[in-house]
């Protein structure tokens, strides 16, 4: 079934590349108390709220506070299943995901967009993390849908990077 993900996200500018922030889901009893966790690898999950948003952002410039950080609203319908990419036959604003998995356990969901030029790529995949191509999504080009495109990256994520692969929409605004 489409996981539907809907919230708020902080995102660090931290020098040559950025990164996202959501809540908190671990389970470590060292970290079960921070009001934060990169959000790649925290299953996906933003604030539900400004006011938890605003938390997390306290705590994290309190620990590091060389970053520039900013709010933003994030929504999200992830393809659960290949046949759910489907349904994004005529969207835009699409991104593909590396699913990386320790012991059948997801451990961390890397968000692809677009190689963009003159920013970092993810060679030799035909595209980049979403932190490092500026938050870039695929849209359609040169007579290729966002789909195609984006679907294309998944399954070479899948064959060069040996990893679970998805599609999903994206999107970001100022909250």
């Amino acid at each position: 079934m489409m996981r539907h993900i809907q919230g708020y996200v902080f995102i660090a500018n931290l020098g040559n590349f950025y990164t996202i922030f959501g809540k908190n889901t671990s389970n470590n009893k060292k970290l079960k108390d921070r009001k934060f966790t990169a959000f790649e690898h925290n299953g996906l999950a933003p604030y539900n709220s400004l006011r938890e948003l605003k938390e997390g952002m306290k705590e994290y410039t309190e620990k590091r506070a060389h970053s520039y950080i900013t709010a933003k609203k994030l929504e999200m319908e992830v393809a659960e299943t290949d046949e759910e990419t489907f349904e994004f036959e005529k969207k835009d604003s699409l991104i593909a995901i590396m699913i990386e998995k320790e012991r059948n356990r997801v451990v961390s969901e890397i968000l692809f967009g677009p190689a963009v030029e003159g920013k970092r790529n993810a060679y030799p995949l035909p595209g980049a993390q979403l932190v490092d191509n500026g938050f870039q999504t695929f849209y359609a080009v040169d007579g290729r849908t966002a789909y195609k495109r984006a679907r294309y990256l998944a399954s070479e994520i899948n064959r060069q990077g040996q990893s679970p692969a998805t599609i999903s929409t994206f999107s970001l605004e100022d909250t």
